[in-house]
């Protein structure tokens, strides 16, 4: 264990010459740790702004694909629904005795509301009611026997019925299906007036009063080029439009086995989304910045507290030696399992060595005693731990 011993030390004044790199030290230190901050911060802004970045273009590519598959089974339900009533029609016509029979038997389907046949001048040859007398309105455009088509009739306020018409001979059966007929309410998830179906001649089929007035083109507020990709396209369609200032997102498809479009437009959520992030990470970002600086300050005090004590020690250690060495004094210290000595240079120089620190063995620091003193004074040192506070006269 190490021992040691002083001779007596009179307190006396000491300057503080180091004071100026207490503050530079401070100084640099301040800088390290503003350095440290903003280098956190930058790094938390990179890695929250690229979260953000990715979050929302895989949100945006989700929603585009969802959109994409819901008008795409939309459409297959469409021509299911075609299909199924066409299957009614041909019932109605095999199984009726007579054309006003199989007319009523047709309108009994939930999806149609009137029927009538005509002749090819459009004359009314047997009809469901009296209500059907409209359907003469419709045009046959060199029809095929024994084939469908789905096409409507607009009325001057803009209301659109679609219809469906099939040649049987020389005879057309026109019947009017019911507003829903195409769209049953569990697949219109977005507004009514956001949807619309259309011919490959850009003819409405179904759709919002103004639109059967104005036209998919200018409702959608469309570009011909993008209405001609649509109308002539067979597979789906994306396009960004803009409607009464409001952004949206239009996807069309093909209806199977026909030359129907389904349209259906939703408002684009980006903007809201990324507004909504950008909020939660400024909120984020500023509650993180609180911490840091509460941290920094905290840091701070503490460093400056342990500046404090190290400037206190100093000159404490510093008005110590001063004290020592102005009163022809010295400091020694004996490691007696590690056989090492040490000396201050206050003590060596009175010993008659350089007045300087010295490391040395046990031995040589003894040879600096009187012979018959040395194994005294090691016989106290051995001591010191057990007796503690003791005085030698050598």
């Amino acid at each position: 264990m190490p021992v040691g011993g002083e001779f007596t030390m009179p307190v006396n004044p000491v300057g503080t010459g180091n004071n100026y790199v207490q503050t530079a030290a401070d100084r640099q230190s301040g800088r390290l740790m503003l350095l440290a901050s903003l280098a956190f911060l930058i790094f938390y802004i990179l890695i929250v702004s690229s979260k953000l970045f990715n979050d929302h273009n895989t949100n945006k590519r989700l929603d585009l694909t969802e959109h994409k598959t819901h008008v795409t089974r939309v459409s297959n339900q469409i021509s299911s629904t075609i299909k199924y009533i066409g299957i009614w029609i041909n019932n109605g016509i095999s199984e009726g005795k007579t054309a006003s029979q199989s007319a009523r038997m047709i309108a009994l389907s939930p999806m149609v509301t009137d029927v009538a046949i005509l002749n090819a001048q459009n004359k009314i040859i047997a009809q469901s009611s009296e209500s059907a007398n409209f359907l003469t309105q419709v045009s046959f455009n060199n029809l095929a026997n024994d084939a469908f088509k789905v096409t409507s009739i607009i009325t001057p306020n803009g209301q659109t019925i679609p219809v469906l018409i099939k040649k049987t001979g020389n005879y057309y059966l026109v019947a009017a299906l019911s507003k829903m007929a195409l769209f049953e309410p569990k697949n219109v998830q977005s507004s009514p007036d956001k949807l619309a179906l259309i011919a490959s001649s850009g003819r409405v089929i179904y759709g919002q009063a103004e639109l059967g007035k104005v036209g998919p083109l200018d409702w959608f507020n469309l570009s011909e080029a993008d209405f001609e990709k649509i109308t002539n396209s067979n597979s789906t369609f994306f396009a960004k439009i803009n409607i009464h200032g409001i952004k949206y997102r239009l996807i069309s498809a093909q209806i199977p086995n026909s030359d129907l479009k389904f349209l259906e437009a939703r408002p684009r959520t980006d903007t809201t989304a990324l507004t909504g992030s950008l909020i939660l990470f400024a909120t984020l970002f500023l509650g993180t910045c609180f911490l840091v600086g509460m941290l920094l300050n905290s840091i701070n005090k503490q460093l400056r507290a342990a500046r404090t004590i190290h400037r206190q020690t100093e000159i404490s250690q510093q008005r110590y030696q001063a004290a020592i060495e102005g009163d022809r004094g010295g400091i020694w210290e004996l490691d007696i399992p590690e056989n090492s000595a040490y000396l201050s240079a206050s003590l060596a120089g009175l010993l008659g060595l350089p007045r300087q620190e010295h490391y040395m063995t046990i031995s040589e620091f003894l040879n600096l005693f009187h012979p018959k003193e040395r194994d005294k004074f090691l016989s106290v040192a051995r001591r010191a731990h057990i007796q503690g506070e003791f005085e030698i006269d050598v």
